[in-house]
């Protein structure tokens, strides 16, 4: 896709987030998770643009209007939404931007455990490769293990275990559950 796709006011951005949203209505899984996806990547470009290198916090309360501020709280909350009822139709996809948006406090409060949890689900979710219509009923087709999402989400729950939940200090357990999800990472 063109440069211009990605910019929050383009066309061709506009025009995906209403096919993405009438997919989302009639049910359609990667749909809804585009959609949450794209409305969440459109408020975090927001705050890139206002306020490039700031953190989220600093970002919203110095750097936007309170127009901007309502906008940027409501796209954020709705793309929430949208990723949580892909990640609970059980999308790994959706479970690792929701444990992105929990490490980053994008739409949600910041929570490391949050985090940790949507990457652990993400981790043992079964990887939906596509749809087919069937009588009347849409049918995910499923693949089990070795997907992106699985490879990212294994890294990211490591990580989280590495630094002890962000304490910097993390037990031997937390360390041996970090080497087996790297192991994990590594094998996807």
């Amino acid at each position: 896709l063109s440069e211009s796709f990605h910019q929050r006011s383009s066309p061709n951005l506009q025009l995906a987030l209403r096919f993405y949203e009438s997919g989302a209505a009639e049910g359609h899984l990667e749909c809804t998770y585009s959609f949450g996806y794209l409305l969440l990547r459109q408020a975090v470009e927001l705050l890139a643009e206002r306020a490039p290198g700031e953190d989220r916090r600093t970002a919203v309360e110095h750097y936007l209007t309170p127009k901007e501020q309502a906008w940027y709280e409501s796209t954020a909350a709705q793309g929430i939404h949208f990723l949580r009822v892909a990640a609970d139709r059980g999308l790994a996809d959706a479970r690792y931007q929701l444990g992105r948006a929990y490490m980053a406090g994008i739409g949600v409060p910041q929570d490391v455990h949050a985090a940790y949890e949507a990457f652990q689900f993400a981790c043992n979710s079964p990887v939906i490769v596509g749809s087919q219509e069937q009588h009347g009923n849409s049918q995910d087709w499923i693949k089990s293990g070795g997907a992106t999402a699985h490879a990212r989400a294994s890294l990211e729950a490591g990580n989280i275990l590495f630094s002890g939940f962000g304490s910097g200090f993390p037990s031997q357990q937390e360390l041996e559950q970090a080497a087996r999800m790297y192991a994990i990472a590594s094998r996807a």
